[in-house]
C-alpha cells in the first residue's frame, strides 16, 4: 500500500494554485505536522474567544483556563518546542492591540 495515494488535506501548490492530495508517506511526516498546527491554532483561537468574553462578561472562562494549561503542560512542549508562557503572553498582547 506504501506509495498509494489515500484522501487527505489537500495541498496548497504555490505555483499554479491547484490543490493535490497527499501521498501515504507524505501523510507520516506532515499529516503529524498538520495535525499538532491544527491543534495549536484551535487552542489558540479559542483561548483568544474566551479572553475577549471573559473581558465583556466580567466572568471567568473555564476554556481560557483549559487552553492555558495546555499550552503550560508538558505535553505542548513536546508537540511544539515551543515555550507556552510566552504564546500566552503573545496571544495577551494580541489582545490588547
Amino acid at each position: 500500500m506504501r506509495g498509494r495515494k489515500r484522501p487527505g488535506p489537500p495541498e496548497h501548490v504555490e505555483d499554479d494554485g491547484e490543490y493535490r492530495r497527499l501521498t501515504l508517506d507524505e501523510m507520516d511526516e506532515r499529516g503529524c505536522q498538520y495535525l499538532i498546527e491544527g491543534i495549536v491554532e484551535r487552542a489558540a483561537d479559542d483561548y483568544r474567544n474566551a479572553r475577549m468574553r471573559e473581558r465583556l462578561t466580567n466572568h471567568k472562562s473555564l476554556v481560557a483556563e483549559e487552553c492555558a494549561r495546555f499550552f503550560r503542560s508538558a505535553w505542548f512542549e513536546m508537540l511544539t518546542g515551543l515555550d507556552g508562557e510566552a504564546v500566552i503572553e503573545q496571544l495577551e498582547k494580541e489582545l490588547t492591540r
